[in-house]
């Protein structure tokens, strides 16, 4: 007869040390024991997560039945996550083929990501991998199985979009260079981001409406995103003013920008007291608010 698991806390200091030195042979084990799965399951996962062994899960385990490998890849990922371990935490989730899960996790640490508010290079380099990483995922979850993609992906997707919009935004900080800013405002008209902040007064309760919608995730780089843009659109007027000639169109063009700009200001203002009504301040900083008015005001 197969051993009964009855002492789950004395195998498990006992089988420490096995599951440091073989991992696989360790779960092998576990996995004749006479009880039900579940017990199985958290034993493996203790173990795994004690000896800093979970990589192993990522193997080939063929005697562990399929939906046993994806609770235990599930549990796994939950205690790395918790512990701070996201990247570990993901590579369970994708090799348990649970993209929703992987999908909510890597929008939630671009969300955290994008709060720094005076990140390094190496946090920048991060962010960008991490932006690189989740699109390359997204892309292929929506090949192939694009109405879960769809469904589900949907925060992912719009992070993407701003975390992209603000490296532009960074790019133009140190750059000035007017390719950049065109870069900025072409992605402020195409999706998702045109249905995220208003183009024109008309779109401000459209937009406020879409806002309140959004996952607490994509509501949060907001404040980033209203900065980003506004000095997008200063920037543009900046450089039309100072070089526009007679009989050009600019003085449209100017009034098109001014426009653009005030309605981003009527939507900030709305959608941001409504976000930190729900989820803590997250109000534009007084230093931000200031830099916001001054942009409108030269563009009087």
């Amino acid at each position: 007869a197969r051993p009964s698991l009855l002492l789950a806390a004395m195998l498990e200091r006992t089988l420490l040390q096995w599951a440091k030195e073989q991992p696989v042979e360790m779960l092998k084990y576990v996995w004749v024991l006479r009880d039900d799965a579940g017990e199985r399951e958290r034993l493996s996962a203790k173990l795994l997560l004690r000896s800093c062994q979970t990589s192993a899960l990522l193997q080939s385990i063929p005697f562990i039945p399929a939906s046993s490998k994806k609770q235990l890849l599930a549990t796994t990922a939950a205690a790395l996550k918790a512990d701070g371990l996201v990247t570990q935490a993901a590579q369970l989730l994708y090799q348990a083929e649970l993209f929703d899960s992987l999908a909510a996790l890597l929008a939630e640490e671009l969300s955290a990501k994008m709060q720094a508010s005076r990140p390094s290079a190496e946090e920048e380099a991060q962010l960008k991998k991490l932006r690189t990483d989740s699109a390359a995922f997204l892309a292929q979850w929506g090949s192939q199985q694009p109405e879960q993609a769809q469904q589900h992906g949907a925060t992912l997707d719009v992070l993407l979009a701003i975390a992209f919009f603000l490296e532009l935004s960074t790019s133009w900080r140190r750059s000035r260079e007017g390719r950049v800013i065109t870069q900025m405002l072409a992605a402020l008209a195409t999706p998702p981001l045109d249905s995220l902040l208003p183009l024109e007064m008309a779109q401000v309760e459209s937009v406020q409406a879409t806002f309140r919608y959004l996952r607490p995730e994509a509501q949060r780089a907001f404040p980033k995103l209203i900065e980003a843009a506004m000095e997008a659109l200063h920037a543009k007027y900046e450089m039309l003013k100072a070089y526009r000639t007679e009989g050009d169109n600019v003085p449209a063009e100017l009034h098109k920008l001014r426009l653009q700009a005030e309605a981003l200001v009527a939507f900030a203002g709305l959608s941001l007291w409504i976000s930190a009504e729900a989820l803590g301040q997250l109000q534009l900083t007084s230093a931000t608010s200031q830099r916001i008015a001054s942009w409108l005001a030269d563009m009087a």
